[in-house]
């Protein structure tokens, strides 16, 4: 089974337990691929340091553990959209 874990999910897992914990526990124990991206990581850091008190060692510590369980995605930049030539049928 596959997972992307948002911001939400791993805060929750952390902070509250609960089913989101399962899930980590689940992706820990190998039973599910975890994914998530740079920014949901960062974002991750930012409020446990920020709106929950973690220090910086806590919150590196827990982005060291999901490096070991879970699968980094990395973002894709979107290409720009080109506007296609008006088209003229012959008559």
């Amino acid at each position: 089974m596959r997972i992307v874990a948002d911001t939400n999910v791993i805060v929750s897992a952390l902070v509250f337990g609960g089913v989101p914990r399962g899930v980590l526990e689940q992706a820990e124990a190998g039973r599910c691929d975890l994914f998530y991206s740079e920014s949901i990581q960062r974002e991750v850091r930012r409020v446990l340091e920020q709106k929950f008190g973690w220090d910086t060692i806590a919150s590196c510590f827990f982005h060291w553990r999901l490096l070991h369980f879970g699968k980094l995605r990395v973002e894709r930049t979107p290409l720009p959209l080109r506007t296609p030539k008006k088209f003229t049928a012959p008559l």
